[in-house]
């Protein structure tokens, strides 16, 4: 189980705050991903391997969402430059 946290710098402006918050995302979505990959593991040595393998598959979805959410990141920062 995780915790959703958020600290906010009010002396920031709205496009900071929201560079800031993509940034956190881009990361707690890694952090799921490597959860839900090492779940796949486990339904895989549980014998669950269609199971498994379905989760891999959200896993590369996660993934390909977060690549794309990069690139919106990547894109604010280099506005903010």
């Amino acid at each position: 189980m995780h915790e959703h946290t958020h600290s906010h710098d009010h002396g920031a402006t709205p496009q900071e705050e929201l560079t800031a918050l993509l940034h956190y995302m881009v990361h707690h979505n890694e952090a799921h991903t490597k959860e839900l990959a090492g779940l796949a593991r486990q339904l895989a040595k549980a014998g669950k391997q269609p199971v498994s393998d379905t989760v891999l598959q959200a896993v590369a979805d996660f993934e390909q969402g977060n690549r794309k959410l990069e690139k919106a990141l990547a894109a604010l920062q280099e506005a903010q430059e």
